[in-house]
């Protein structure tokens, strides 16, 4: 209690007024409000106090959550000026390579946090960040890159040889009159490795822009029932390409930042991967 708060106390006890009710400050915290197999509703808390609602459906087909609301992306809630936690912090924490970067679960709210943010990726994906003593100890994504970018047919190739791979995904056209390769881009992948693998963004953003342009082109093939991911992703890969592969020297470096920590931190994940080693 603070000096006039307690000044007014005693003032109360002499004259008989009541006593100021202490103020409790809200603690930084996730509650889990529903969960079934398809939804997930998280209320998040940050360190002022300030609540986030994030709801969640999942994607069998890519075994992930994903936002029901999508959006520009970029950090939506909390602290934005992030710090993250050497790889000496976490192990101080008993934090380990998996648990700083893992796809997203109810578990998180089980996990300890002083403070939260949370930034929005490309369409529904997600990063969740939580805090421990002023620094970001670990990730929680809720996005299909995670486990495509882990998958065992990568063995022993490293994070931005995956990422190119999955951003410039094609399958053959059987028509021989037709464009020789159909873009299937994992987009989110596309972002990742623009930022992460500078050596790579020319490629990449090669690829992101050959998926965008490709309804435009190929019109005939984006209403054809066999490839029905191609508009969606044809439209993904527009914004993609805009936010990734356009400068935008008066935006905040934020965002940047985090894709780059995501990246690194997948990487550390790879590299216990390739050594056959579970994280």
């Amino acid at each position: 209690m603070n000096k006039i708060g307690g000044l007014l106390c005693i003032v109360g006890v002499i004259f008989g007024c009541a006593a100021m009710p202490l103020v409790k400050q809200q603690s930084a915290g996730i509650t889990v409000l529903s969960q079934s197999e398809s939804e997930m509703g998280l209320r998040l808390v940050n360190a002022k106090g300030f609540s986030y609602q994030l709801d969640l459906i999942f994607d069998a087909e890519i075994n992930s959550w994903h936002a029901v609301s999508t959006g520009v992306p970029g950090i939506v809630f909390g602290n934005e000026q992030l710090v993250f936690a050497r790889p000496v912090q976490l192990r101080a924490l008993n934090i380990s390579t998996a648990e700083a970067i893992q796809p997203m679960s109810s578990a998180i709210a089980e996990r300890p946090m002083d403070d939260v943010t949370v930034a929005r990726l490309i369409g529904g994906e997600m990063a969740v960040a939580l805090w421990q003593d002023g620094v970001v100890t670990e990730l929680w994504i809720a996005a299909g890159f995670y486990e495509e970018l882990l998958h065992p047919d990568f063995a022993g190739w490293n994070f931005c040889e995956r990422g190119q791979q999955l951003c410039c995904e094609t399958i053959d056209n059987p028509n021989p009159f037709g464009p020789t390769k159909v873009p299937r881009p994992r987009v989110s992948s596309c972002g990742l490795v623009a930022v992460a693998c500078p050596d790579r963004k020319d490629a990449v953003c090669d690829c992101l822009a050959y998926a965008c342009d490709f309804c435009f082109n190929h019109w005939d093939y984006c209403d054809d029932e066999a490839y029905p991911w191609l508009p969606e992703d044809s439209e993904a890969a527009c914004d993609a390409g805009l936010q990734y592969c356009v400068e935008h020297p008066d935006d905040d470096d934020g965002f940047s930042i985090l894709i780059d920590e995501i990246a690194n931190r997948l990487q550390a994940v790879i590299d216990i991967q390739n050594a056959n080693i579970e994280p």
